[in-house]
């Protein structure tokens, strides 16, 4: 490592699934994530392990600013550390945009 805490460059995990940190392109991923969960939705731990996206709230803000309806269920989990109070969001439709 050249700087501090850096990983030079061709020596990443090279079978890791490499994502995409741009905004939109995050916003796309996850709306297609939460179509495909259908009524089972996604959890936050769900987003940032399989999607890698480390601020699912931010993204599920823009989805629902984009007109999606998007419910929002708290629920516990348990892990080696304890029990944690985390969010599982499910798509229930877009919001038609109405004229006028």
């Amino acid at each position: 490592m050249d700087k501090k805490g850096a990983i030079p460059n061709g020596t990443a995990n090279k079978k890791s699934k490499q994502y995409s940190t741009y905004t939109d392109i995050q916003n796309k991923r996850l709306l297609k994530a939460l179509k495909e969960a259908k009524d089972h939705g996604m959890n936050s731990q769900q987003v940032r392990a399989d999607l890698d996206i480390y601020c699912p709230t931010a993204r599920i803000t823009d989805l629902r600013k984009s007109g999606y309806h998007i419910e929002t269920i708290r629920e516990t989990i348990d892990t080696v550390k304890g029990k944690h109070r985390i969010a599982r969001w499910v798509l229930m439709l877009k919001v038609k945009e109405t004229a006028g």
